[in-house]
């Protein structure tokens, strides 16, 4: 599927080809509406909206933020929710960026991924409010015992995300893993 980011007056519409190239053969192929494409041909169905982000708010740095997504991290350090839902909150954040982009926010780095998803990036496109109450004075975000996640990049459209639990330091056995689409809590060995 190929998605476009179209930019339309305050919003932005994520859009996306229905239809496949057709195999082999006299198949057809269908597309978009019904619409059929002779086999052997590369019928290219029309740009459809599969999903609209509002941009309603115009940062004064002249961000454009996508409120949208950017009420995904006003779960983060929630009452009611327990540390590993803020992983995968994050995570969700980061696959978002992975869709828009094309890969992981780059840097490696927390204030690196933070700078990239708060809108220093080549769209001027922010999904996280640089004012987020997650985001230290440093500009890293921190899980809800105040310490930074910790990134690793595994390839270009997946990253790891840990959060180093109560006690505050990495690899240790309270450490809670985001790999993927899982969170846990890090079997590290003693």
């Amino acid at each position: 599927m190929v998605v476009a980011l179209v930019v339309i007056g305050g919003g932005i519409a994520m859009m996306g080809r229905v239809g496949n190239a057709p195999s082999s053969g006299d198949e057809e192929a269908s597309s978009a509406g019904g619409l059929k494409a002779p086999a052997g041909k590369y019928a290219e169905a029309p740009l459809v909206p599969t999903a609209t982000f509002n941009v309603s708010e115009k940062l004064e740095s002249g961000v454009n933020l996508i409120t949208d997504i950017a009420v995904i991290a006003d779960r983060l350090h929630a009452a009611d929710s327990e540390p590993v839902d803020d992983l995968q909150t994050v995570e969700e954040i980061i696959q978002f960026h992975t869709r828009l982009f094309k890969s992981v926010p780059g840097g490696g780095e927390n204030v690196d991924i933070m700078r990239n998803l708060t809108g220093d990036n080549e769209r001027n496109v922010a999904l996280i409010n640089p004012d987020h109450p997650a985001i230290n004075d440093r500009g890293e975000l921190v899980d809800r015992w105040g310490t930074p996640f910790h990134f690793h990049q595994i390839s270009s459209r997946e990253l790891e995300i840990r959060s180093a639990g109560p006690d505050g330091s990495l690899y240790t056995e309270d450490d809670i893993l985001m790999e993927g689409d899982s969170a846990e809590e890090d079997p590290v060995e003693s």
